[in-house]
């Protein structure tokens, strides 16, 4: 009767340290989601920051083309201080 008793107990405790395992092997997946969630919440914002810079300087160059071929053409440099002056903001 004892030893039925004592492997009623052993059983009961393997359950109990198996069920922790498997919550916390829940845990840590979840954790390990939560990380890549984020990892990649962080590169897309840095793909869009690096396309907002490409097009910034995509922009700046065609700006300075534009002046050049101003510049080409004749026009004194007083009335191309706005367009030297103009920013690119987005």
């Amino acid at each position: 009767m004892e030893l039925q008793e004592r492997k009623v107990e052993e059983d009961r405790k393997q359950a109990l340290i198996d069920h922790s395992h498997k919550i916390r092997g829940q845990i840590s997946n979840n954790e390990d989601l939560k990380k890549q969630d984020r990892l990649d919440f962080l590169e897309e914002g840095r793909k869009v920051r690096e396309k907002i810079d490409n097009e910034r300087d995509k922009i700046k160059g065609i700006q300075a083309a534009k002046i050049e071929e101003l510049k080409d053409a004749g026009i004194d440099d007083k009335y191309l201080y706005e367009l030297n002056k103009k920013t690119v903001s987005f």
